[in-house]
């Protein structure tokens, strides 16, 4: 896990490093992402990569691919029904053309998963900081989670 742990902390590095120089290029009117597309592969899947390691360290390798279909499925749907209905975030919205599931773009099925991932994260933390036992590898009422995602 070491060496897990410090490829998860040079692509923390790393995105940081990417966020700078996107701030940056925007500050100079440089928009990286709209003229590379590798940028954009990088400045949106990092993050992506994050969640991954993240995960299969914090939960385990089953757990972590459990947690990521759970998110990731609730955000589907509910992505889907604002799309259709309009329902959930306040009225009709449109994505532009690209790779999707369910009319739902693959890129904000997997923010899905790393903002809800990143909920997590902090609740985890914050429950850490008041020494309440948080959910862990160890944890046996994993079932819980479907129910926290959903709350959330």
């Amino acid at each position: 896990m070491k060496k897990l742990e410090r490829v998860l902390w040079t692509t923390f590095y790393f995105l940081i490093f990417i966020i700078l120089i996107k701030v940056v290029g925007n500050y100079f009117g440089f928009e990286l992402e709209h003229r590379f597309t590798w940028f954009k592969l990088l400045f949106y899947g990092v993050p992506v990569l994050l969640l991954v390691l993240h995960s299969i360290i914090t939960l385990g390798y089953k757990k972590a691919i459990f947690f990521m279909f759970l998110a990731s499925s609730t955000g589907t749907f509910f992505e889907y029904i604002g799309l259709k209905y309009g329902t959930f975030f306040g009225g009709h919205y449109v994505y532009k053309p690209q790779a999707a599931l369910f009319t739902v773009p693959i890129s904000v099925i997997l923010f899905w998963a790393v903002f809800i991932y990143t909920g997590y994260i902090m609740t985890n933390s914050f429950l850490n900081w008041l020494k309440i036992k948080g959910t862990q590898k160890k944890l046996n009422n994993f079932w819980l989670l479907p129910l926290l995602i959903l709350m959330g």
